[in-house]
């Protein structure tokens, strides 16, 4: 993973792969924000994903994140780009949207975030502690979304959220 987030190792990236089966199917599309070493994408797409796309703002994370999409082989399947959420194209959405980040950031990009959730699918968030859980799913933009489940491993958590179908 050299210097990039997202080795597997710390417990929000190993809570969102345990959580990865339960909302990816066969041709999910993905977007995976913060993608850090694109371990997410790397996942999403063994698990049956045809289309994830990937972001992160740290140059680092970009070439470790496109290095590891090659050396796993689903580099087809996966397009890196650095920036923020501003790289997203405008009115794509996906059947999963991953965020591995902190609070504050996934505070500030909810509003865009779930703008590219499509109707029936599903937001995964983590990077956040225990502490956090109320605040962030006290967020406006995710009212219409419903808490599917909560997971937990030490003081970090990981939520998976159901945008309804209309």
């Amino acid at each position: 993973p050299k210097m990039a987030f997202g080795t597997g190792y710390h417990e929000t990236t190993r809570l969102m792969l345990h959580l990865l089966p339960d909302v990816i199917e066969k041709g999910s599309w993905v977007l995976d924000a913060g993608t850090g070493t694109g371990v997410l994408a790397i996942g999403a797409v063994k698990l049956g994903a045809s289309n994830v796309f990937a972001f992160d703002i740290d140059d680092w994370s970009i070439t470790n994140a496109l290095e590891n999409a090659y050396i796993n082989q689903v580099d087809s399947e996966v397009e890196i780009r650095k920036g923020s959420i501003e790289v997203v194209p405008g009115n794509s959405l996906y059947d999963a949207v991953l965020a591995n980040i902190n609070r504050n950031t996934i505070i500030e990009l909810l509003p865009d975030l779930t703008r590219h959730v499509k109707p029936g699918g599903c937001l995964l968030l983590s990077g956040l502690l225990i502490s956090d859980r109320q605040h962030v799913l006290d967020q406006e933009p995710l009212n219409p979304f419903r808490l599917v489940q909560s997971r937990r491993e030490n003081d970090w958590i990981a939520l998976h959220l159901l945008k309804p179908d209309s």
